[in-house]
């Protein structure tokens, strides 16, 4: 369908695969932990942000009790989605259920910070280290942490469970989720500047 106005297709939310039962189960778990008022668990876990399961020191105990069965091999990702998740978990901002690069073009939308294009480019091309023969750390950790601290501020929520299930899927030889975040990020934008916003 054709937007009269634009002369184009909407920008659509592109969702990605199904999101695993243990990612929900988590961020479900998260979710509750913040809207109980645990301030200080949460602060372990921003205390966590950038380092490894094996040096995350006071928050271990808390996140292990929060991780779901089965996920072993990607506990170095279920911390990191953790410990972002506390990051914004002092605002309780609301989540747009769509991808990350949905997230972005959000953003970037309301801020029309065009700096945001740069972001999103060196964003998509990060990667993760190998941790313990694990997926885990590496510049896509800490560009995400950026990202998000950046989204907190301007008041721009995060699909989490979303979020989780991509990273899960990030090292995949065909690129599948950068490509979906990539389209959601450079559609949304090109909509916007077809009709006439400043950027």
């Amino acid at each position: 369908m054709i937007d009269s106005a634009t002369g184009h297709a909407p920008a659509k939310a592109t969702t990605g695969p199904k999101i695993p039962q243990e990612a929900m189960e988590f961020v479900s778990r998260l979710t509750l932990l913040r809207d109980g008022d645990e301030r200080g668990e949460l602060a372990k876990l921003r205390r966590a942000a950038g380092r490894p399961v094996g040096q995350a020191g006071g928050a271990l105990g808390l996140f292990y009790r929060l991780l779901p069965q089965g996920t072993y091999w990607d506990e170095e990702i279920y911390l990191l989605i953790a410990t972002l998740f506390a990051i914004q978990a002092r605002r309780k901002l609301k989540s747009a259920q769509v991808d990350f690069g949905a997230t972005m073009a959000a953003l970037r939308a309301k801020e029309g910070a065009a700096t945001l294009d740069r972001r999103m480019a060196i964003l998509l091309d990060s990667d993760f280290d190998r941790i313990d023969g694990r997926t885990g750390g590496g510049s896509l950790s800490y560009r995400l942490r950026q990202a998000v601290r950046y989204a907190e501020s301007h008041d721009v929520g995060v699909d989490w469970a979303r979020l989780l299930a991509d990273l899960l899927r990030w090292t995949d030889p065909e690129r599948r989720v950068q490509k979906r975040w990539a389209r959601s990020y450079y559609r949304r934008t090109q909509v916007k500047e077809d009709q006439g916003g400043e950027d």
